[in-house]
């Protein structure tokens, strides 16, 4: 296994989501990064993604979103976590407007420093977002029923991207390849978890975001704030490139 390099820094592909309600016609998917109470990065929405049935008879949907993410210089952190929200997207009269349906967290280092890379299959909790929940706490919330994100956390070392460029995303027949998401802690203290705090955070340029330095991140102008904002192919096998980190091509 390759040793860890914060200048290379990390690939986060987001590949599908399997369990979406039904009624549900589009989604989108926001992050962020955070080490305990502190946003390391601003927060940055992918791509809108349509829903699509998953087989005859099914009472949920799925969507394959199909976008990678790199990140440059970023320096391990025990404490240092992604995470995820989904939102359903309406068109209404006065413009989209979004709901959240889910989120979870992503552990990105072990107490080593080792990156967490993998296959992961994450459920969902039920909203609101709550960044500072303690791996006790995460362990006790309450799940959506079937409703599961499936990606991949990689090192940005180039062989190993180059590998996950060319996985080809197929739901129904890759999703047993995805290990489920458990949060593991020594912490035996009483679950101390606090108000949600204030998701006020302003999206990041899509692409490779530069760490420059511990919880400082590059600021760029935007056009959508929060938590609030995702994207899906059609069809079978799908291969996600984003070299570049500027760019995305889904199948």
């Amino acid at each position: 296994m390759q040793e860890y390099s914060p200048d290379l820094g990390l690939a986060v592909y987001f590949d599908f989501l399997i369990g979406i309600p039904t009624k549900v016609a589009q989604i989108q998917i926001v992050y962020g990064f955070y080490e305990g109470n502190t946003a390391k990065t601003e927060t940055k929405s992918l791509p809108l993604t349509p829903t699509e049935g998953v087989a005859v008879g099914a009472n949920f949907l799925q969507a394959v979103v199909a976008v990678k993410r790199s990140f440059l210089k970023v320096f391990p952190s025990e404490d240092l976590r992604l995470v995820l929200e989904v939102q359903e997207v309406r068109n209404v009269s006065h413009g989209p407007k979004t709901y959240p349906i889910g989120w979870t967290t992503l552990p990105l280092f072990s107490g080593t420093g080792e990156l967490k890379s993998g296959l992961w299959k994450s459920k969902l909790l039920h909203p609101p977002t709550r960044f500072n929940a303690s791996l006790l706490d995460l362990n006790l919330m309450m799940s959506v029923p079937l409703l599961s994100m499936y990606c991949r956390l990689v090192s940005g070392h180039p062989n190993m991207v180059e590998i996950h460029d060319n996985f080809v995303i197929n739901p129904e027949a890759t999703k047993m390849q995805y290990t489920p998401l458990t949060y593991v802690t020594d912490d035996t203290s009483p679950s101390k978890l606090e108000a949600p705090l204030s998701l006020n955070l302003t999206q990041i340029q899509p692409g490779k975001e530069d760490w420059r330095g511990v919880g400082e991140a590059v600021t760029v102008d935007n056009t959508n704030a929060g938590l609030k904002s995702s994207g899906i192919s059609q069809g079978g096998g799908h291969v996600t490139k984003d070299a570049t980190g500027e760019t995305e091509e889904r199948g």
